[in-house]
């Protein structure tokens, strides 16, 4: 779902793939994903900061955007949900 946010609602082609641990190192934003943790930024790896070891804008933007679509405040995704 974070892919789909990050292509649908902020332009960003996402590609799927297997990295090496040491492209981190340069990346400009790192964050992990997950059902429990949401979007979750990154800021540093194997002790090495990610760009300024502060979370990016576009970590930020879809942190926020997947929390609205979770919590049901994005119309648009409202057939994600599933009540419990």
């Amino acid at each position: 779902m974070v892919m789909q946010l990050a292509r649908e609602e902020l332009g960003i082609e996402c590609v799927e793939k297997s990295i090496a641990r040491t492209e981190l190192y340069n990346a400009d934003e790192v964050f992990f994903s997950g059902t429990a943790m949401e979007v979750a930024p990154v800021v540093e790896v194997d002790d090495i900061k990610v760009a300024h070891g502060r979370p990016g804008e576009l970590t930020m933007k879809l942190k926020e955007l997947f929390h609205d679509l979770t919590h049901g405040k994005n119309e648009k995704y409202k057939d994600s949900l599933r009540p419990v």
